[in-house]
């Protein structure tokens, strides 16, 4: 969270975010405890290494909030067991949809 006013955090530019939408060419957007949130993500790998990040951005007030999600992961070790996205997906929405903002 931050209430530095040069922060970007409004609605976002045009291909902002590597995420946008392909029908309307925006961010997808999600409400959270009432609130617009514009989605956000991207994905990194090579070396024996990935990492991705997805989160959500929205102002709320004079305050931009962000809610992110990291992962990071090598795999160039012989007992290397790859991480479950779609848990780590689930348990993300999970905490996204438990927020609640105090007014």
């Amino acid at each position: 969270m931050s209430d530095d006013p040069k922060e970007n955090c409004g609605t976002p530019a045009a291909d902002e975010f590597p995420n946008d939408d392909p029908d309307t060419k925006r961010p997808k957007t999600r409400m959270i405890d009432g609130q617009t949130f514009y989605s956000y993500g991207d994905t990194e790998g090579g070396m024996s290494k990935s990492m991705g990040l997805n989160g959500y951005r929205g102002l709320i007030g004079n305050r931009c909030w962000q809610i992110q999600s990291v992962t990071m992961q090598v795999n160039a070790y012989e007992d290397y067991k790859p991480f479950d996205d779609k848990i780590i997906a689930r348990t993300f929405e999970q905490f996204v949809s438990s927020i609640k903002f105090n007014k």
